[in-house]
């Protein structure tokens, strides 16, 4: 006989295993949740499964609703399905069909509503990659508001999107003609061939494109593209700066919304940043893990320094310039002697560096080690890494770590 100094029912069972194997097959207390936990489970299966029979019902009705040419009424009930579900791909198509059936129908738009939420729903089409169902609504934007510039530059970006160049190219040119000289536009341009390709991106393009996307940056990047940079980059710097244990003044070039900098507070005497989009900028101040943040083009910035780094990073930076030189001279100037410089770029094949027609640029590995050693930069480290997705496909690119030699 076996006992217990007090009845411990789980000790219990392990002996009748042992005495008893096949009493796990109709053990009572098996079935039995000594948490609690289990029906709360239950409930959230039987929510769930209630939640889904409610959108498929909305879904089946707006889609009938749709077939009976009862459009208004169609659109609303695929708003409802989005608002509780803004990546509903039936749902998105549906309100798109059913807002151009509508303007199809009005011979005006006297309130601007309808051009509003044709213009919305196409801007969500091609966020999704519904390209056909963003044009059809961008179209119908055109017809009954043909100033709508924006619905231009959209039906622009679908082309391009899918690497239609020579329309794409007809769509930029025709936006340049409500808004000459448009940064982005000039660029997507020279991106697709119809232009010289400048030596980096301007100062008005960069600032321009992340000013328009810095609002839903880290929410794209992070969990709809997979963006590996930040975490790629510290990881690669991480193993040669833990073993010093000393406090660092680390430089986030182009830092955006500062996903960067949280990795590397840590590690932070001083953390410094700088970008030239401000709107980015109020992001990455909002994190509160930097000790200054500077607007302004990076290169020249790196020549204005009054102080040096001990570390200084460059998370998809790069991609917006081509030539590096200027870039690498100003890093050399601002690190100190044994000092860190850790960059992610998207690379190609040959040497040299290209603007590719997503508006990026892409280098060669003995390009950039050519202008590094001539600015005084030893290599580190590189390695080959998934940066991220685009369009559903894998980004490849290169981790570079370098480090300042003795002048």
């Amino acid at each position: 006989m076996i006992a217990f100094s007090c009845f411990d029912d789980k000790k219990y069972r392990v002996w009748l295993l042992f005495l008893f194997p096949d009493f796990a097959q109709n053990d009572p207390m098996q079935s039995v949740d000594r948490t609690g936990a289990a029906p709360l489970r239950q409930k959230g299966r039987a929510l769930g499964r209630r939640a889904r029979s409610a959108e498929a019902q909305r879904l089946s009705r707006a889609q009938r609703l749709y077939d009976e040419g009862t459009f208004a009424a169609a659109d609303t009930l695929y708003g409802q399905i989005l608002i509780r579900n803004p990546a509903h791909l039936a749902a998105l198509r549906g309100r798109a069909a059913a807002l151009t059936s509508l303007s199809e129908m009005a011979r005006t738009d006297r309130n601007g509503k309808l051009v509003d939420d044709l213009n919305a729903v196409a801007d969500q089409c091609y966020a999704r990659g519904l390209y056909a169902a963003a044009q059809d609504c961008y179209q119908r934007v055109l017809e009954l508001a043909p100033d709508r510039c924006d619905a231009v530059w959209g039906i622009a970006e679908c082309h391009a999107a899918q690497d239609e160049v020579d329309r794409a190219i007809t769509w930029y040119r025709r936006y340049l003609d409500f808004v000459p000289d448009e940064p982005e536009a000039l660029h997507m341009l020279a991106a697709l061939g119809d232009r010289p390709p400048p030596g980096r991106a301007s100062d008005g393009y960069v600032a321009a494109y992340f000013d328009r996307f810095a609002e839903d940056f880290d929410r794209q990047l992070v969990d709809e593209l997979d963006y590996q940079a930040p975490q790629l980059l510290y990881d690669a710097v991480a193993p040669c700066i833990n073993e010093v244990g000393l406090q660092l003044d680390i430089l986030d070039l182009g830092c955006g919304t500062g996903l960067c900098g949280c990795l590397f507070r840590r590690h932070a005497n001083r953390l410094d940043g700088a970008d030239l989009s401000p709107v980015m900028l109020e992001h990455a101040r909002e994190r509160g893990v930097y000790d200054t943040l500077t607007a302004g083009e990076i290169s020249t910035h790196l020549m204005g320094l009054p102080h040096q780094y001990d570390v200084l990073i460059a998370g998809d930076v790069l991609a917006y310039f081509g030539r590096l030189s200027g870039l690498f001279r100003g890093v050399a100037r601002a690190a100190r002697e044994g000092a860190l410089f850790a960059f992610s770029v998207e690379s190609q094949r040959r040497s040299g560096y290209r603007l590719t027609p997503s508006g990026r640029y892409t280098h060669g590995r003995r390009y950039i080690t050519r202008l590094a050693a001539a600015a005084g930069l030893r290599e580190v480290s590189v390695t080959r890494e998934q940066l991220r997705y685009e369009y559903g496909e894998p980004v490849m690119g290169d981790i570079w770590v370098f480090e300042k030699l003795p002048v």
